[in-house]
């Protein structure tokens, strides 16, 4: 299997990626995890997740560890806080121009409506009507199908 995790928050919360980027989230639940695959946008419950650690018989080893702002999760093994009143503002480098939100939410692009975001640039969170920030995918999704039923 081609897929690896990241682990985001430890012991309780996984990004899943394939070569291609994220397909999915696996979070610890009482009866083992659950992995859910935004692909398809399906659910399943398992015993494991080895399968996710390894390829080929070796060791996948985690990318570094993704840090926590504010209480939100990130993309980014590296951050640079930007001070504001409200948000948690973020870069991935000191000499980047770009900032980012930290968390997962939910933009109203026009025309598109509802589109579900983790750490957006803060340039696009200004533009957009938003919703969160959500500490987890799973939450997000909760969210994000609620409010394309809305509109």
């Amino acid at each position: 299997m081609s897929d690896k995790i990241k682990e985001v928050i430890k012991d309780k919360f996984w990004i899943v990626e394939n070569t291609y980027g994220k397909v999915g989230t696996i979070r610890a639940i009482d009866s083992g995890y659950e992995f859910y695959n935004q692909i398809d946008d399906t659910t399943n419950v398992l015993d494991s997740i080895d399968k996710f650690r390894t390829s080929g018989g070796s060791a996948v080893e985690a990318d570094t560890e993704s840090q926590m702002y504010k209480g939100l999760p990130t993309n980014s093994p590296e951050i640079h806080p930007v001070e504001h009143d409200s948000l948690p503002l973020f870069k991935k480098k000191s000499n980047s121009n770009t900032v980012y939100v930290a968390g997962y939410y939910l933009l109203k692009y026009h025309g598109m409506g509802w589109q579900h975001a983790f750490c957006p640039k803060a340039d696009t969170y200004e533009k957009y009507e938003t919703q969160g920030p959500f500490l987890t995918e799973w939450d997000m999704n909760l969210s994000l199908k609620k409010a394309r039923k809305e509109q």
